[in-house]
């Protein structure tokens, strides 16, 4: 199984360009927190609608993993808690079981 991990890409958007076109060579992309610039000119809104499209991108690829990070919270959502506005906020799926080989 070959998974492309990558993090902290700081909505860096040459870098998620390259991680949508090296998605395809992979069976997982894990994209592991801090997507989002918290010292961008780009408002955080704006950047979670970019990041939605970036993330469909990479679904249309394959299989994806998506965990936010420190920078990707943005205030208390419905429960309380830090959360992502404009992010939907989803329970785990489950993936069947790959064979690792």
């Amino acid at each position: 199984m070959r998974i492309l991990l990558v993090s902290d890409l700081h909505y860096s958007l040459p870098q998620l360009d390259w991680v949508v076109g090296a998605a395809p060579a992979f069976d997982l992309v894990v994209v592991a927190g801090d997507s989002l610039s918290i010292s961008s000119a780009v408002s955080l809104e704006a950047q979670s609608v970019v990041m939605l499209r970036y993330l469909s991108l990479l679904q249309l690829a394959g299989r994806v993993a998506v965990s936010s990070g420190n920078h990707d919270l943005t205030g208390p959502d419905a429960h309380g808690e830090q959360g992502r506005s404009g992010w939907p906020r989803r329970r785990p799926r489950v993936f069947r079981p790959i064979a690792i080989r």
